[in-house]
């Protein structure tokens, strides 16, 4: 059977204000071509289908319509939440979703009451058996006894195991000689790679600045050597580059994002995965990249140095933000507004009276704006980072 491997299109996602719809309209169009060209029969959606758990009409009408587009074209599709998404959300249109062929992992369920599927491949007549695990929050896994009275290590090897645990029960019983096994899961797997040179204190080092920081490897953190060996594929979302999971014992892969979601996501490897699969024989897969969807480029440089590269096309359509080196002065982000429309951000990287070639950066995301508080009060403390960091999940849930 043909499997097809997207995820996290972020619907509803915005650029400093300035709306994406169009953008991942083009792009889900182009994976539906995809869908059709290659003869598809499962596509695999694992996670943050939705950049907000309160989308926007707009926002919903993109994706139901480009589910509905998938199934059209031929193809099952496999959907699980993600940390963006509302699980009780999806869950709520999970029968409309699978009256049309859709399969919804919205909550954590029991093996034999839907957290493990069988679909069958009328075109091969194979069977592919899923395991369907939405995103897993510390909530009701860290209690706050647990959170004040153990360092953060202990609370994430507790929050690791059980995740662990979880998916031992839901791959259990599963025959790699009798059918297809698939994983679909919104996870972060300890191996995910980080980008060149990147400083592992920022979440934006990790996923470009298109992840919450709060939900990824510092605190939620799961060993690949916990999916279990007799897995054709699975199927990964939450980190937005295209990777292989190379520590886990199956074919385990993230296929990213299909477009650029941040200015510190690399504009390079969106794409989706296609994994051809069959009963007792390893998966192959085969990354295809995609098309659609504007670059995020960063241009630094002195005022003149950005209107060169502006004027002489070096940065196309592309959402462009700038990191200007100039002493900060009345009407600076006007002359750099009038070059170009798509500037959509500006940072100045010099301080006021900052000698020559010295940069100020400035903290990025609610949590490092709160980092750099404590650090300023001289009170930098993780399991404080660690409550502020759900208390700013449950406001965006």
């Amino acid at each position: 059977m043909r499997i097809l491997h997207t995820s996290d299109w972020h619907a509803g996602r915005t650029v400093r204000g300035r709306s994406r719809d169009d953008e991942l309209r083009a792009v889900l169009s182009e994976i539906t071509g995809i869908a059709r060209d290659e003869g598809v029969d499962i596509v695999v959606v694992p996670g943050d289908t939705f950049d907000h758990a309160a989308p926007s009409a707009a926002a919903e009408t993109i994706v139901y319509d480009a589910l509905l587009a998938l199934r059209d074209a031929g193809a099952r599709v496999v959907l699980v939440s993600g940390n963006h998404d509302s699980a009780l959300r999806l869950h709520a249109v999970k029968p409309l979703l699978e009256r049309l062929g859709v399969v919804t992992g919205a909550l954590l369920q029991r093996p034999g009451e839907g957290g493990c599927v069988n679909i069958s491949v009328e075109r091969t007549g194979e069977v592919a058996r899923v395991a369907l695990l939405p995103w897993m929050s510390q909530r009701g896994i860290i209690t706050a006894q647990t959170l004040m009275e153990q360092e953060t290590a202990a609370q994430q090897l507790k929050y690791a195991a059980r995740c662990a645990s979880v998916l031992a029960a839901l791959c259990d019983g599963m025959d790699s000689s009798q059918s297809v096994n698939i994983l679909a899961s919104h996870i972060c797997l300890a191996n995910a790679a980080l980008p060149d040179g990147g400083d592992d204190r920022t979440f934006a080092s990790l996923l470009g600045g298109g992840e919450r920081r709060a939900e990824t490897i510092f605190d939620y953190w799961v060993s690949p050597q916990a999916l279990p060996s007799h897995l054709h594929y699975a199927a990964l979302g939450h980190i937005h580059r295209q990777q292989q999971i190379g520590a886990a014992g199956c074919p385990a892969w993230y296929c990213g994002a299909p477009m650029q979601l941040d200015f510190g996501e690399k504009p390079v490897g969106q794409g989706v995965l296609l994994i051809d699969a069959a009963p007792g024989k390893p998966a192959s897969v085969r990354p295809i990249p995609l098309g659609s969807g504007r670059k995020m480029l960063i241009v630094t440089g002195s005022l003149a140095e950005v209107r060169a590269k502006i004027e002489n096309g070096a940065t196309a359509d592309a959402w462009l933000r700038v990191d200007l080196d100039e002493v900060p002065r009345p009407g600076l982000a006007e002359e750099l507004r009038d070059l170009s429309a798509n500037i959509v951000d500006i940072r100045l990287i010099r301080e006021a009276g900052a000698a020559e070639g010295s940069v100020a950066t400035r903290p990025d995301g609610p949590m490092e704006l709160f980092h750099a508080y404590l650090e300023s009060r001289g009170e930098v403390e993780p399991a404080v980072e660690t409550l502020f960091a759900e208390l700013l999940s449950e406001v965006a849930d």
